[in-house]
């Protein structure tokens, strides 16, 4: 039995007693799953170098606000990602540059809008998608490292390159204006409306 197929029985061991326990309601069976977790988490960190269960990146931004208009530009971009071992490096680059694009999207532009339960924006003219003129200055940077236990030492990055974005503008936006919007996407009504509410306080 390999490393991995060791962990996801100890995992489910420790699932399996921690209903036990609570389906005799005694203390017993629920001790017992507790210190299978711990054995399980110190396994777990014994083999990391061995299993990859998770995927690693980090993302830089630039951002200019226009604080009459409430308008953001995404001016430069940084964003490396653990990949393992890229074995396509152009594929790789471009898997990034796409993520930061898309992302871009998500964090600015994008998002439904209903009336009544229905779409509103259903058509390209009312969604807003970034466009050729908004992709920013983009560095995309690969971090190798082998793993072992993936295919070739590969792990995947299309969806990690996008996760990142949004967060990074919205922090950049904070840390330039001193307001902080939780909802995406940071439109410019958005901005706006929180930037004339801060000076009226």
């Amino acid at each position: 039995m390999n490393r991995l197929k060791t962990m996801m029985l100890l995992a489910t061991l420790t699932a399996l007693l921690l209903f036990v326990g609570q389906a005799l309601g005694g203390r017993g069976g629920l001790m017992i799953a507790l210190v299978f977790a711990g054995v399980m988490n110190f396994v777990s960190y014994w083999w990391s170098d061995k299993i990859v269960l998770s995927m690693y990146g980090a993302q830089a931004v630039e951002v200019a606000v226009d604080r009459e208009t409430g308008v953001i530009k995404l001016v430069r971009v940084a964003s490396a990602h653990d990949v393992g071992k890229a074995i396509n490096p152009l594929a790789v680059t471009g898997q990034i540059e796409g993520g930061i694009l898309m992302g871009l999207g998500y964090a600015l532009s994008e998002g439904l809008l209903f009336d009544e339960g229905k779409i509103i924006n259903a058509s390209f003219a009312d969604y807003k998608i970034p466009t050729i003129r908004d992709i920013p200055a983009a560095t995309p940077m690969i971090v190798e490292k082998d793993y072992n236990s993936e295919p070739y030492g590969a792990k995947g990055v299309g969806e990690m390159s996008v996760f990142g974005i949004a967060p990074a503008v919205a922090n950049a936006v904070a840390h330039l204006t001193g307001v902080r919007i939780k909802d995406l996407p940071l439109s410019a009504e958005k901005l706006r409306g929180q930037l004339k509410e801060s000076k009226e306080k």
